[in-house]
């Protein structure tokens, strides 16, 4: 009981103000040890050199490449319409069909041209039966004036004779040998033989004038005649046009109208591309990566429906004129192989390399530095930096620049001295990071 009675009783103010200074002393100590590892810590942290990240000398493909984006063009894309005026009855071929030359793509309503050539032909028998009868009249003009001309020849031969007997019976008359009656018969026979000239003479003329007029009658029929007989080729003509034929070997991009659609000259129905013409992209490059481009240079193109599939060109064409908006060049890189399977206007990249080198040493873009003269990058050597300048050589698209010289492969690089927030000076301490680049192709 006494036991249970003392422990029921509360302790004494002595003991309770030794247990809390006992407390407060543990306290003090762990304070001074933090404190102690705190300023240990700091002073460690000011002693050692900062840390930079680094980087080697990897081993890689590069490439100066120039990239746009274009479309699946062919350098010969041909419509392909009617040549008159229609309505489409049938069509025989579809996108995506190849055809060859001539064969028939479709056909026109040809009721309309079938009768105008049957008025054609009607007008051309006209015309050939006036011609025939423009001939006849012309052929009994000719007969006329070869008789007229008969008539003035013995007209004027019956003059002189008239003249003859007249002068004859003046004299005898004036000479009193012959009466008068005999010289007046004389003289009234010479002046109806004048007369009689005159008046063949004055039928000739008709006759020639009618002969000149059946020449050109003959002339103008003949005309109507060969026009008519134009006519009846030329509906003929386009009795052939309501068959719409390829003029190529090829294939049908695009089927711009239907059966029953109007036709003019002039509107395609179908659009191919010829067999025989290169495809192409025509591509869109920045003015800012023209430099170095040339016709001949390889290329790589990639389709937008097949993205992982990389197919060869080439470039073919470089346009002379940039557009002042885009400030861009249009350049044409061709297909180095058939492909069946190109859909014309399709979206495609293309990247063209204008250099190459293998096995080419390189670092980071991030890591060289513009000098004043030339290029540079900082080392990190023996724990310091260095400065070392370098040549460069081919850079690409993935941020990766080639090293000729000016390092080892063993030397350590800072990765992005721009990033570095301490200053940057030669001799400088300090603790090199070695981190990994994309450096892959």
């Amino acid at each position: 009981m006494k036991t249970e009675e003392a422990r029921a009783k509360p302790l004494s103010i002595p003991v309770r103000m030794r247990s809390l200074a006992v407390v407060q002393r543990r306290r003090r100590r762990w304070t001074i040890v933090l404190g102690a590892l705190v300023v240990a810590f700091i002073a460690v942290a000011l002693l050692l050199p900062p840390s930079v990240p680094v980087t080697q000398l990897a081993t890689t493909t590069v490439r100066d490449e120039a990239a746009g984006t274009g479309f699946v063009r062919a350098k010969v894309a041909i419509g392909v319409g009617a040549k008159i005026n229609g309505v489409v009855l049938k069509t025989y071929v579809d996108q995506g069909d190849s055809v060859k030359k001539g064969q028939i793509m479709a056909e026109l309503q040809n009721e309309d041209v079938q009768s105008q050539i049957g008025q054609a032909v009607n007008l051309a028998q006209a015309q050939q039966a006036a011609h025939k009868s423009t001939q006849a009249n012309l052929s009994a003009n000719r007969a006329r004036l070869q008789a007229s001309i008969t008539a003035v020849a013995r007209s004027q031969a019956g003059l002189q004779l008239a003249e003859i007997n007249y002068q004859r019976a003046k004299s005898l008359y004036e000479s009193g040998v012959w009466a008068k009656d005999a010289f007046d018969t004389a003289e009234t026979a010479y002046l109806q033989a004048k007369e009689d000239l005159r008046n063949a003479q004055a039928l000739q003329r008709s006759a020639e004038d009618e002969v000149r007029a059946s020449v050109a009658d003959v002339a103008a029929a003949e005309k109507n005649a060969a026009g008519s007989e134009a006519g009846v080729r030329l509906q003929r003509a386009n009795l052939q046009y309501t068959v719409v034929t390829s003029p190529v070997d090829g294939y049908v991009v695009t089927r711009d109208l239907e059966e029953g659609a109007t036709v003019v000259p002039g509107l395609s129905i179908f659009t191919i591309a010829a067999q025989s013409s290169p495809i192409w992209i025509s591509a869109n490059i920045d003015e800012r990566e023209i430099d170095g481009l040339r016709v001949g240079q390889r290329a790589i193109i990639t389709l937008r429906s097949a993205p992982n599939r990389k197919l060869p060109g080439v470039v073919a064409r470089i346009q002379k004129e940039a557009d002042p908006v885009t400030e861009e060049v249009l350049v044409d890189v061709a297909f180095t192989q058939q492909l069946s399977d190109l859909k014309l206007n399709e979206t495609a990249e293309v990247f063209i390399i204008k250099s190459e080198k293998a096995a080419a040493k390189v670092l980071p873009r991030t890591a060289i530095i513009s000098g004043r003269e030339k290029p540079m990058v900082w080392v990190v050597a023996n724990g310091r930096l260095q400065s070392r300048t370098v040549s460069l050589g081919v850079s690409d698209k993935r941020g990766l620049v080639e090293i000729v010289n000016g390092i080892a492969d063993s030397d350590k690089v800072l990765v992005q001295p721009s990033a570095i927030a301490i200053p940057l000076t030669p001799g400088k301490r300090v603790r090199s990071s070695l981190v990994r680049t994309a450096t892959s192709e």
